[in-house]
């Protein structure tokens, strides 16, 4: 007995020490687990760190949206990082355009950014086809990324001297409906949350209901979208089933719709909110051999958390507080244990920064021609007075001309991050109900917010950049190859010219693919565009690059929509543009373009050494007597019928033995015999650089620059070789035009058909956060609204909006 009692103690012993060494081998084997876990989480940490980029967001605030053809569209440009909203000074061109429906460019122009903001116009042809148009903007340095994050909204232009076919307009209803599941997939067997939005032929969203049968026309999920048609609902796949979608309308009209393609193994994400201040984000899959999930949140860029799970029977699950998620729009990643991608959601957290800016008028109502008072102040986030960076349009709002509520607050929060037209997107920062507000805001993200993941193409270590930011000023990028092989010409000298009294002219070396890169500092207006070779110019072919962007915009343009109800309105709207263009002033009607305040009118290399203004002197009847007689720098020498020049070097006060640079109204001249033979009294006057000038990757013995009296090149023979080519520089400043009906100018009759009262694209309140503004009311009665909208320097965004009613005396 007391052996037994012994073996069955050791069996005891023996089974204790084996649970024991399994305890620890598991601790050990979740401790490697734990381990690795941590590690690729750190990977993934420092592989999304290391492949940031700098990203711009621009916006562009136009002075309405409705507008006939011969009338003016102003805008003011905003540009901010992307990732703190902070108004951001990498890229100082924006390029703005209108494209038609068949996304060809109405109108195109480059307009000079200056600590974030710049401002612009166009002038509407009397040719252009009535339709919904796209404004659209951009860097060159957004080039090198999704053209979906353009800045880009729809613009309704009329030309009211052609008659519309009603009929044609008057089209069929349409509607659509896509989904989209939530994570990306749908997956057999397991549960998702599918969103989905349905449209009309307009774009706008249309309220339904809609079921989903199988092939024994049993409901398996039915639905009932929210605001602006969107909304979703849970829906489990089954391999075996065959399953319809059938959609009833708000107006009684039924549609049908397909589901997405289906994937046999996968992941799908759901997030809930479980309080005011939690969420939940749960992960399925039906992949039996996955073990690790990695889950990322980033808001704008900045890593926000990250975080690893174990899958225990198929699922995971996180609960997150959102005061860790920043502000706006966060992206959650989700990765497999091979940290491949696997699932995308964006989740929307109400700011609270913003800058709040406040309109007062002196009166609500106005009479025709009579002053308007206006007083603005903005304030912080802590109700603080601030400094502020403002736009503001006062213009008139019927049927036609409405208030459009894609603000920069709202654009810059919402629209910016997500695709496709965002219909009414300052709903989503109301204040009226909180919950359906967020509800919709989340709708918002399975929707608009859905993408597959781009990851890899995201963040490639060896992402290259094809377009370079403009820190300085406008580039003109050109490529330059040889003519006899049509290989890429690397390492020559190249020099580009914007000729005029104050030209502006850069010079650059081809790089191994044939690229040349100019800065062109200031060219403004339009003017003809000098590019040449300084050496062998016949063995080069050179082609300018198109600096606007060829991708075809990712905003679909919504049918366009006028109504025969409106017809009144419109020739109303007509008769006032005539009479306007008829009527108003000289001063209204002279286009008065001018250079910006800030435009730097230096040349490059500049002031010079001497500068002679020769109708200071005494006329010689040729350049070479000017040059020998005159210009007491400059030697001249004539070598086997060649003519050279060899300019003093100030600091040595010797002659430099080989050629200067030699410009013509800012167009390098290699051969001097043309400047020798050239008649000297077109010439206004000779700059000289006495001393060696490096120039680019050029060093000069000196320059001597001669300008003519109308700064274009005159009659001036260039070489064969040379390239001469229309060209619209930045545009010039333009300066809104309101009459001033003071008391000594009340007795004018000319009639003011304007409906657009004010525009004042650089406001600027100060230290106190105030500014006052004075104008003048028209002839056209109504109801006016006041927007008004911009940024500080911390990067807090606000608009607002009034209205105000212009009435009879």
């Amino acid at each position: 007995m007391d052996k037994n009692k012994r073996y069955y103690k050791f069996i005891a012993c023996q089974a204790q020490v084996k649970r024991k060494f399994f305890f620890l081998l598991n601790l050990l084997v979740a401790f490697i687990s734990l381990s690795a876990q941590d590690r690729s989480i750190e990977e993934l940490k420092q592989h999304f760190n290391d492949n940031q980029q700098v990203h711009e967001k621009l916006f562009v605030h136009t002075d309405k949206n409705f507008y006939l053809a011969g009338e003016t569209l102003w805008f003011k440009v905003y540009t901010v990082n992307a990732n703190d909203h902070t108004p951001i000074d990498i890229s100082r061109v924006a390029y703005v355009e209108i494209l038609n429906s068949d996304t060809k460019p109405l109108l195109q122009a480059t307009i000079k950014l200056s600590q974030g903001t710049g401002e612009g116009s166009f002038t509407l042809p009397s040719s252009l086809y009535s339709g919904s148009y796209i404004l659209r903007a951009y860097t060159n340095w957004m080039k090198n990324f999704d053209e979906g994050f353009f800045f880009q909204k729809i613009v309704t232009l009329v030309n009211t001297a052609r008659q519309p076919d009603w009929q044609s307009l008057e089209k069929k209803e349409t509607y659509s409906v896509q989904f989209f599941p939530e994570g990306g997939d749908l997956v057999y067997d397991l549960q998702s949350k599918v969103g989905f939005h349905i449209t009309d032929q307009y774009g706008k969203g249309v309220n339904g209901s809609g079921i989903i049968v199988d092939q024994q026309n049993d409901t398996v999920a039915h639905f009932q979208s929210s605001k602006f048609g969107i909304g979703n609902f849970y829906f489990t796949p089954r391999k075996e089933a065959v399953y319809t979608i059938k959609i009833l309308l708000s107006n009684d009209k039924m549609i049908t719709a397909a589901l997405p393609s289906v994937l046999d193994q996968g992941y799908v994400m759901d997030i809930i909110e479980v309080d005011g201040d939690r969420i939940k984000i749960s992960v399925s899959t039906n992949i039996k051999s996955q073990s690790l999930i990695y889950l990322l949140a980033h808001t704008r860029q900045e890593m926000k958390m990250a975080l690893g799970s174990t899958i225990s029977n198929g699922k995971a699950d996180w609960i997150i507080n959102k005061n860790k998620l920043g502000e706006g729009i966060s992206n959650f990643l989700l990765f497999d244990d091979k940290r491949q991608p696997v699932c995308e959601r964006l989740f929307f957290k109400r700011p609270k920064s913003k800058m709040h800016i406040s309109v007062t008028s002196d009166e609500q109502e106005y009479k025709t021609r009579s002053g308007l008072k206006i007083e603005i102040n903005t304030k912080d986030k802590e109700s603080k007075p601030v400094a502020a960076n403002l736009s503001m349009a006062v213009f008139l709002i019927d049927s036609l001309q409405t208030y459009d509520t894609a603000t920069l607050d709202s654009y810059i929060w919402l629209t910016s991050e997500l695709r496709g037209n965002i219909e009414s997107p300052h709903y989503y920062f109301g204040n009226d109900n909180p919950e359906e507000i967020n509800k919709a805001a989340d709708n918002l993200m399975l929707t608009h917010g859905w993408r597959r993941f781009r990851w890899e193409e995201e963040h490639a270590a060896n992402f290259s950049f094809t377009f370079l930011p403009e820190f300085e000023s406008l580039m003109v990028s050109a490529n330059l190859s040889d003519k006899k092989s049509g290989k890429p010409a690397a390492g020559v000298v190249s020099y580009l010219s914007f000729p005029g009294e104050k030209f502006s002219a850069s010079s650059a070396v081809s790089d191994s693919s044939g690229r040349i890169n100019f800065v062109l500092k200031n060219a403004y207006g339009a003017n003809d565009l000098v590019l040449q070779v300084d050496s062998n110019s016949n063995r080069y072919a050179i082609q300018i690059v198109n600096p606007y962007s060829e991708k075809k915009p990712s905003l679909a343009i919504p049918r366009f929509a006028l109504s025969e109800k409106w017809k009144d309105q419109l020739r109303l709207h007509h008769i006032n543009i005539q009479i306007a263009n008829s009527f108003q002033t000289i001063k209204a009607r002279t286009e008065q373009y001018t250079l910006p305040v800030s435009a730097d009118t230096t040349v490059f290399y500049g002031r010079p050494d001497k500068t002679y203004y020769l109708d200071d002197y005494t006329r010689f009847p040729t350049m070479e007597e000017v040059m020998r007689e005159l210009v007491s720098e400059v030697r001249v020498r004539k070598e086997n019928d060649q003519f050279h020049y060899s300019t003093l070097n100030i600091p040595y006060k010797l002659h430099f033995k080989s050629d200067p640079l030699v410009l013509f109204d800012g167009v390098p001249i290699f051969n001097i015999n043309n400047i020798i033979s050239f008649d000297p009294l077109k010439i206004k006057k000779i700059d000289v650089i006495a001393r060696k000038y490096f120039w680019g990757s050029t060093i000069n013995n000196g320059i001597i620059s001669y300008t003519s009296y109308e700064g274009n090149l005159g009659a001036f023979e260039m070489d064969p070789a040379t390239i001469i080519l229309e060209f619209g520089g930045l545009q010039l400043k333009r300066e809104f035009y309101q009459p001033d009906y003071g008391a000594e100018k009340q007795t004018s009759r000319l009639p003011d058909t304007r409906n657009v009262l004010y525009w004042q694209p650089a406001l600027i309140t100060d230290f106190r956060g105030k500014k006052e503004l004075h104008f003048f009311s028209s002839d056209v009665i109504g109801n006016y609204f006041i927007v008004v909208q911009g940024i500080t320097t911390s990067g807090l965004v606000g608009s607002t909006a009034i209205t105000i009613k212009v009435k009879q005396p």
